[in-house]
């Protein structure tokens, strides 16, 4: 049964990639069309905190972790991380006309309803006419994105890379507790130690994505990338004291840190692929 669970949640990775790819070999802006997904899935992972992990709107079960929550997240990061941002970014690469994108959301519906009937997925207060809605205003949204970043403004160019920034951001996250197990939060709010670390982290991350973008947008500078990396450190270092944040060993917050800094040159060189002939500062 597990195995099954985890089949039908790869399969839906397995028809993102592919329909990623078909975009990317079709695609005249591909840039364009790449900054569209990280949109969408930094708009899709913010959206899913407040109504999965807050409002306990619905549960994955692909059966990958033991740990339910766990499990959780990782249907999660599968529905909104690959399938739902990769076919809003083809809607709008091919400026897909309404009846294509009725059809197209009417099969992403159609493959809700069939988690539910395979028990693979469950609805606590969602409805599914619910993301059919929401799909429909993301299509609309992605479509007017898409056109925006035709000559793109600083506030379009900010909050792409700050939607880049949360998907690193929330993948590290799940990374670190569940599969590497280095390091944690606790504030006792919840019973499930995983539930109490990803709502603590995840408003820690979305607010930290604020300066890391002007970072890479404004000011990357070897400076301004040296004071990043000692107040990361300091940062961690206080958390620890506060009994906020535990980790293996103090050696981690020091690898973490560093790892933070790697994740900022990332996207600074991502930001240059999207928004080219822009003058870099290192």
């Amino acid at each position: 049964m597990a195995l099954a669970n985890s089949i039908w949640y790869f399969s839906l990775v397995f028809i993102g990639l592919i329909i990623f790819m078909f975009t990317y070999w079709n695609s005249n802006h591909f840039r364009k069309d790449l900054a569209v997904y990280f949109f969408a899935a930094g708009l899709s992972f913010i959206g899913e905190f407040v109504v999965l992990i807050l409002l306990n709107s619905y549960h994955y079960y692909p059966h990958v972790f033991k740990e339910k929550w766990t499990d959780d997240i990782f249907g999660s990061l599968i529905s909104q991380g690959v399938i739902i941002p990769i076919v809003l970014m083809a809607i709008a690469a091919f400026r897909l006309k309404t009846k294509w994108v009725i059809l197209i959301i009417s099969l992403i519906a159609f493959i809700e309803e069939l988690f539910l009937r395979l028990h693979i997925y469950e609805h606590n207060w969602w409805k599914t006419w619910y993301t059919i809605v929401l799909l429909l205003l993301a299509a609309y949204i992605m479509k007017w994105w898409r056109r925006k970043l035709n000559d793109p403004s600083t506030l379009i160019k900010f909050l792409t890379i700050y939607m880049l920034f949360t998907i690193i951001l929330h993948t590290k996250t799940f990374l670190l507790l569940t599969v590497f197990k280095l390091s944690w939060y606790s504030v006792g709010l919840f019973e499930s130690v995983y539930k109490d670390h990803t709502i603590l982290k995840i408003i820690i991350d979305i607010t930290m994505a604020i300066p890391l973008t002007a970072i890479v947008l404004f000011s990357y500078k070897y400076l301004t990338l040296i004071g990043l990396l000692v107040f990361l450190i300091i940062f961690d270092f206080v958390q620890i004291k506060m009994g906020f944040l535990h980790v293996v060993d103090y050696n981690v917050v020091i690898g973490i840190a560093f790892i933070k800094l790697f994740t900022v040159f990332i996207v600074k060189r991502t930001k240059d692929y999207l928004f080219p002939m822009e003058k870099d500062y290192i």
